[in-house]
């Protein structure tokens, strides 16, 4: 026991050290032992005579007093992203307070999130990610990073070659996707020296994890094998024109596939007794019948258990909710009543949009977790109905499930977007929920920044009746990214018009706010965002506008729109420029690191560049999903392809034409194949000065918010 607190006692100074460099000089860190910790996880902070102290039950309680600290005696947010922290020159005074977690389990990440946003971080990065979980107080983080490893081994011993092994697991982007049996074998190969790179990047995540007090989850056995290992009892499943192949419960391979997968990932990664396993995240099962469902569920729990009989299945309720004219009441009841209580963890996934602990008979009295998704495939904008997530939360704390309320989850498909609401979501584990969400944000934004300004405050309070009111819980597609097609339908709820002025009320403020705050770089990002909310609804306006011109004949006013558009849009790519961590050049650099070779190199492109655009096979529904407002992706991809259109639209392209359709669309696919294909890796560093282009920008458009009221 003393060597394992001496352990974590270093682990979480080192931390801190990494979060406040030579400030940690005047920081005493200290763990709690167990015995005098009492049943739930807390953290302690205290401070006088310039030396701050912190002491807590574990790495992540120390690093969450922390975080509270920081906020409650220097007005420092800490948020999510990757933003430097200010810090006092001395520390404040402040008595010793004890943040005391509200529930044991804060779970974090998404199987897709490692294709989505961490497909090819590498350690340095993951630090800063697991420094951020423990500063928001997360103790059960998803982690995959290296499976590959593990299924390589398993395959090489049922005699599989290296060459068919690397068909089977495809391309790297793609890997997480192969975990929850929707496909194998799409965009192959894995570069050289992958494998063995991405095992000992997996090794130090769960390592570092696990000295700061977190129990990383481990992905299990969910019957999903290559295809020339199963026989003619396996079942074919189908997922977005995709196939793969399942073993049966009853198959006599299930235990000894499962059996091997856990021993080779206890080699090389342990076990923590937490294991994520979906056999039918959006696929529809082979079999109805409830008892076979039952079947399938227990003989997962046996591949779970087979080396740890207390181990718990981490389970995505996702199904119930996506395929949920399959999964009847009587089908749910039977899949979840097979696992005994104790040993399965239901994530509610998408709770604070669609909750289904109500809908499911409070998942048959299993314990479970409330979680966001929010995010999917890491889009672009400003949204979450905060007031709306917070009822739900409420309302489950309050509900039917609420004894078996172990927790939440951040589940995003993709980071480093809204801090304000994951904040928001994580702090529900350690303080009662806010009642006042205005206060709530604007009180945050002013720490954020660094200022109490009143015209801070009025800019979070009309953020908090527009994007982050209500009816914002689902972001809809932009309408700058959206595929064009013969009736080119875009909504205008990504930035509703009768929002649009209130906006740019706030962006007029955001601007006059920057004599006080524009060294901070959290104000520079948020006035990049809040500047493409609003360029980008005027530019959904040119968008209609040109449909609504086509459909009349107009072809003349179609193409004098799409002038416009295109000239929002180039403004678009401007103001994202100026962000490092909106330049689609530096996530193709990030990809072609893991390259030895240049046709390696080239390949981890062109796998980022089909992921955010086609996503796949032209029989998917995928094309877009990934949409980012990134620069270079704006002026490479999307305004080029549009162009394509307005060129279409000027050859004389009409929606009463029957033979349109196929022309319209095989010049946009021959457009994004050649794109997918180009090779140019574009800016890598950002460009510009915020504030003065925001300002340009102001003046060049905030005008036409009313002009061009529809």
């Amino acid at each position: 026991m003393e060597t394992h607190v001496k352990t974590m006692t270093a682990a979480a100074e080192a931390m801190v050290r990494r979060l406040l460099g030579e400030r940690a000089d005047d920081v005493v860190v200290t763990i709690v032992e167990p015995d005098t910790a009492g049943a739930a996880e807390f953290g302690e902070a205290e401070a006088d005579d310039g030396v701050l102290r912190l002491a807590g039950t574990n790495g992540v309680a120390v690093a969450v007093a922390l975080r509270h600290y920081l906020e409650q005696a220097c007005g420092t947010q800490v948020t999510w992203l990757d933003e430097p922290i200010r810090l006092p020159d001395r520390w404040p005074d402040l008595p010793r307070f004890r943040a005391t977690a509200r529930y044991p389990l804060r779970y974090h990440l998404n199987y897709v999130t490692f294709a989505y946003s961490a497909a090819f971080w590498d350690w340095q990065r993951w630090e800063r990610e697991i420094d951020r979980m423990a500063l928001h107080g997360i103790n059960a983080p998803l982690a995959i990073t290296g499976h590959e490893a593990v299924w390589q081994a398993v395959l090489r011993a049922e005699g599989m070659s290296d060459e068919r092994i690397a068909a089977y697991l495809g391309g790297s982007t793609y890997l997480p996707f192969l975990w929850m049996g929707c496909l194998e074998g799409w965009d192959r190969p894995l570069p050289e020296g992958w494998i063995a790179a991405r095992e000992r990047l997996g090794q130090q995540i769960v390592a570092r994890e696990r000295e700061l007090g977190m129990r990383p989850v481990l992905p299990g056995f969910a019957g999903h094998v290559p295809a020339e290992l199963a026989d003619e009892g396996a079942a074919k499943l189908q997922w977005e024109g995709f196939h793969t192949r399942q073993l049966p419960a009853d198959h006599p391979r299930f235990m000894a596939f499962a059996q091997a997968v856990r021993a080779e990932q206890r080699a090389r990664f342990g076990g923590d007794g937490l294991y994520a396993t979906d056999p039918f995240i959006e696929m529809v099962p082979p079999s109805g019948e409830p008892e076979a469902l039952a079947d399938m569920a227990r003989r997962i729990l046996d591949g779970v258990t087979v080396d740890d009989p207390d181990a718990v299945w981490v389970f995505q309720a996702w199904p119930f909710s996506y395929r949920s004219e399959f999964w009847t009441p009587e089908r749910v009841r039977a899949f979840l009543d097979a696992v005994p209580p104790e040993r399965l963890l239901v994530l509610d996934l998408w709770a604070e949009h669609a909750p289904l602990w109500s809908s499911t008979d409070r998942f048959a009295d299993r314990p479970w977790l409330w979680c966001i998704v929010h995010n999917f495939g890491q889009r672009s904008g400003l949204f979450g109905d905060v007031r709306a997530l917070v009822r739900r939360f409420r309302d489950a704390e309050d509900g039917a499930a609420a004894d078996q309320l172990r927790g939440i989850g951040l589940a995003m498909e993709g980071l480093g977007t809204n801090p304000a609401v994951y904040d928001l979501v994580t702090d529900l584990a350690w303080r009662e929920p806010p009642d006042d969400l205005e206060s709530w944000l604007t009180a945050w934004a002013q720490r954020r920044y660094g200022t109490d300004d009143d015209r801070v405050r009025e800019i979070w309070r009309v953020l908090a009746a527009t994007v982050y009111g209500p009816g914002r819980d689902v972001l809809v597609p932009s309408p700058v990214i959206r595929r064009p097609g013969l009736d080119d339908q875009v909504s205008a709820a990504w930035a509703p018009d009768d929002a649009l002025g209130e906006l740019v009320h706030a962006w007029r403020l955001m601007l006059d706010v920057a004599d006080v705050v524009s060294a901070a770089d959290a104000y520079r990002r948020d006035l990049v965002d809040l500047t493409v909310q609003v360029v980008g609804g005027l530019a959904g306006r040119s968008r209609r506008a040109v449909t609504a011109a086509v459909a009349k004949g107009d072809r003349a006013g179609a193409l004098h729109a799409g002038a416009r558009l295109l000239e929002l849009l180039h403004d678009l790519d401007d103001i994202l420029a100026t962000r490092a961590e909106y330049l689609l050049g530096r996530w193709i650099a990030e990809a072609r690191d893991w390259g030895a070779t240049p046709t390696e190199r080239l390949h981890l492109e062109r796998s980022v560049r089909r992921l955010l655009t086609v996503w796949g096979h032209p029989n998917t529904n995928l094309y877009d999903y990934s949409w980012r407002h990134w620069a270079g992706l704006m002026r490479e991809f999307y305004i080029p392809r549009l162009q394509v259109w307005l060129d279409w639209i000027a050859d004389g392209g009409a929606v009463d034409d029957p033979t349109a359709a196929v022309d319209l669309d095989r010049r946009l696919a021959s457009f994004e194949q050649l794109w997918i294909a180009d090779g140019a890796v574009g800016p890598v560093e950002p460009r510009g000065d915020a504030v003065g282009l925001a300002a340009r920008l102001f003046d060049r458009w905030s005008g036409h918010v009313a002009d061009d009221q529809p």
